[in-house]
């Protein structure tokens, strides 16, 4: 019989809940309101499109500077571009 407790498949997500009761001699699984689970499974949908999501940030993160500078340098850039470069050029002067 298995340990009360949660399974989990490979990625970690809940596949079965056991709470070590029995009903003539078989192990069953907690009894939960399916409102529950359908709730729990939106709870790890959310997770799952945030983890997306940061990780979408960090490749932004990590490409709109160079695009910034590479576009500011062209002579026809927008001046509000060559500003917002100027503008970070001199924030980062504050870090040295």
């Amino acid at each position: 019989m298995k340990e009360g407790g949660i399974d989990r498949d490979e990625s970690g997500k809940v596949i079965a809940i056991y709470n070590n009761q029995q009903r003539d001699g078989q192990e069953i699984l907690a009894e939960v309101d399916p409102a529950i689970v359908e709730y729990y499974a939106g709870l790890q949908k959310r997770v799952d499109e945030y983890e997306v999501k940061a990780k979408l940030l960090e490749i932004d993160r990590l490409s709109i500077r160079s695009i910034r500078e590479y576009l500011s340098s062209l002579p026809d850039a927008p001046e509000y571009l060559k500003a917002h470069e100027a503008a970070a050029i001199q924030e980062r002067a504050k870090l040295k």
